[in-house]
């Protein structure tokens, strides 16, 4: 492995093989200077073996300390379950509670994730939808744009009050489209002018309210460009860097989904994701050996693609930059549990 394959590790949140991970999967993470880690489902157990987890893996990020991501949105997207409180769907929470208590209610969410050792959570979800039975559905915090927007701003100045990094998702837009690109590679026949007057607008009210990150989706736009918006400078360079001016990070999501991996090796999506200007390449993927060859390979094609360099030397840049805003000291089960068990947020949502 050369120097450009161990930089490029920062450029990766990479999934965890299960609630324990184990030493080749913790020197995978020292070796390849990885950037961050997504928790699933699958990885919690308990609130003890969570923070044992994340000690373990922030011990062996020997450089810069982990993102220690989740998508912990509430309803039916909440990775962490009890003695974690169980919040409502985004749906429910905006019709019930209003901007001021959504700030309320997500500090404290952030204050939970926090004391496991958490410090950056996807969310909350900007998807204006057109209907009930697509694929983000309650997801969503409705229809009305100005509510929507309120909800938003509220949830993003909650998580940056608590000192939590968040991310505004699925950019520009997953509301338009009842395919599920888990699965499949959704079609959207909008144009950017259609876009740009309703999808595109709560995300940049959010970029107005301190979010920390945008989500890119995976969603095929066919009168717009011939890449899925997760990999197309049109939507990442033209709006989210020049139309929003936003200097913060852009991301991906998930390139082991369905819409991408039926379209695309794992190199060429990470490739294409980078030299369109996303920052960091979120991969739920725990295989160490297709991810040694992913960052492998790729480190081979910024060598000899100077566009894609200095795309991948400045989201660097941003990257640690980010990276100043989080810490790591050692958690304490006992203290997480104990704050858990005492939490504020638990008399909102008993």
């Amino acid at each position: 492995m050369d120097n450009m394959a161990k930089n490029l590790g920062q450029n990766f949140i990479i999934g965890i093989p299960d609630a324990s991970p184990s030493l080749d999967f913790l020197n995978f993470i020292k070796d390849y200077n990885i950037g961050g880690v997504l928790f699933l489902g699958k990885n919690y157990s308990s609130v003890e073996t969570l923070v044992e987890t994340i000690n373990k893996l922030q011990t062996a990020s020997q450089i810069y300390p982990l993102f220690t991501s989740v998508d912990h949105e509430g309803g039916r997207v909440q990775r962490f379950k009890a003695p974690f409180t169980i919040l409502p769907s985004y749906r429910e929470l905006a019709a019930t509670k209003s901007p001021k208590d959504i700030f309320d209610i997500f500090c404290m969410v952030a204050q939970e994730l926090m004391c496991v050792g958490i410090n950056y959570n996807l969310s909350p979800v900007a998807d204006m939808i057109e209907r009930m039975d697509g694929a983000i559905g309650d997801r969503s915090a409705g229809t009305a744009m100005e509510k929507v927007e309120a909800i938003i701003s509220a949830t993003i100045r909650g998580f940056v009050k608590s000192g939590i990094l968040c991310c505004v998702k699925h950019f520009p837009g997953h509301g338009c489209v009842e395919e599920d690109s888990h699965q499949i590679l959704p079609n959207s026949d909008k144009t950017m002018e259609d876009l740009l007057k309703y999808e595109i607008i709560p995300f940049k009210k959010a970029t107005k309210s301190g979010v920390h990150s945008i989500l890119t989706a995976h969603i095929l736009f066919k009168n717009i460009d011939d890449l899925p918006s997760s990999l197309s400078p049109k939507f990442i360079q033209e709006i989210i860097r020049k139309e929003f001016r936003f200097i913060k990070l852009v991301i991906t999501d998930d390139i082991s989904m369905g819409a991408i991996t039926k379209y695309y090796s794992p190199q060429e999506a990470s490739r294409l994701a980078l030299k369109a200007g996303n920052d960091i390449v979120v991969s739920a993927s725990s295989d160490i050996n297709l991810l040694a060859n992913m960052i492998d390979a790729l480190a081979k094609d910024v060598e000899s693609d100077l566009d894609l360099k200095n795309q991948v030397f400045a989201s660097q840049a941003r990257i640690k930059e980010m990276k100043k805003l989080i810490s790591y000291k050692k958690i304490s089960a006992e203290q997480a549990l104990n704050f858990l068990n005492k939490s504020e947020l638990k008399k909102v949502f008993p």
